[in-house]
């Protein structure tokens, strides 16, 4: 699942791509990790080496949906391009399905930013907010 900042993906992420649903997150083995962060979505084509490290999933969780659940692939600066990136991750894992969580502008500018205001102690309704 990828998921652009404040679409609300991080609903999902805690609450269903679990352990506790038979969700095992690629990100969460640190070898894996640093291989998809800092290299499948950050090198360039001259220097992407296309072999991740070797498979560590234990045979204990192989009945388990394998996967990531990340805002990193559309989250960065320094990143390949996301249709690169899903290139090499295709090639990686051709049987993947890929969920984006998307938001309408107008939500995240005002939704959001009312829920972080509330956090942070603002008492009055959305509607007043607005």
């Amino acid at each position: 699942m990828l998921g652009y900042p404040k679409s609300g993906s991080t609903f999902p992420q805690t609450q269903y791509f679990t352990k506790n649903h038979d969700f095992f997150n690629l990100t969460q083995e640190p070898i894996r990790n640093i291989f998809i962060e800092n290299h499948l979505l950050s090198e360039q084509s001259s220097y992407y080496f296309s072999s991740p490290p070797e498979d560590f999933i234990q045979e204990k969780s192989k009945s388990y949906i394998v996967g990531l659940s990340t805002e990193n692939f559309l989250d960065g600066m320094y990143l390949v391009d996301l249709k690169l990136t899903l290139k090499r991750w295709k090639t990686l894992y051709p049987t993947t399905k890929v969920l984006i969580v998307i938001r309408k502008q107008d939500h995240l500018m005002i939704y959001s930013n009312y829920i972080q205001c509330v956090r942070a102690g603002y008492y009055r309704s959305v509607d007043a907010y607005n």
